[in-house]
């Protein structure tokens, strides 16, 4: 990879380098694990707005496709790929940067109304919400993993898998005062 950077001159490629810190930083890994983990729901969340996407300019090209100007004029697909690009990259998500400006004296203010409005509730909050929620219960999940984890390493040996309370049982028979620590340092060899 470094070696292709630097025979073809392309040494853009070098930022790929600092992926690196997703590696080597446990902070930055559970981000990633907390974004990777649950994929296959957030893909068909994305599948899912890309179709509730293409509805939308469905509609918006058979009644709006003139207020659109030249984001909808071509055909159904140009114009979802317009609600794609323009609608989210604005900062609040919506269509109404896309279209002409309607007010209330309009003759189709009340169409146009519900077509905004709708298409920020369904997408901007419904589908967005739904992307967020997903990686917060991955974190959640991530969470109480490692809460397990340390739970087990409390009241487990190690190697031997062997619940506390019984080593301290055994340990007092035989005189031995911490039985889970003797047989942690001692028995276990770690």
């Amino acid at each position: 990879f470094c070696g292709g950077a630097l025979f073809w001159s392309h040494f853009w490629l070098f930022s790929f380098l600092m992926l690196d810190f997703f590696c080597q930083n446990t902070l930055l890994a559970t981000v990633l694990k907390a974004i990777s983990a649950p994929a296959r729901s957030l893909m068909m969340t994305f599948l899912g707005a890309v179709i509730v996407t293409f509805v939308y300019a469905a509609v918006g090209f058979h009644f709006f496709r003139y207020e659109f100007g030249d984001y909808c004029n071509a055909n159904i697909l140009t114009c979802t790929e317009n609600i794609l690009y323009q609608g989210t990259r604005n900062g609040i998500i919506g269509l109404s940067s896309m279209m002409h400006t309607v007010m209330p004296s309009n003759e189709d203010w009340l169409e146009r109304l519900f077509y905004d409005i709708s298409y920020f509730v369904v997408y901007g909050i419904m589908i967005l919400n739904t992307i967020v929620g997903l990686i917060v219960d991955s974190f959640g999940a991530l969470r109480h993993e490692q809460e397990q984890r340390e739970r087990n390493l409390d009241t487990q040996a190690f190697i031997s898998c062997i619940d506390r309370k019984k080593i301290d049982a055994v340990a007092q028979a035989q005189g031995i005062s911490d039985g889970f620590a003797y047989h942690e340092t001692r028995r276990q060899n770690k």
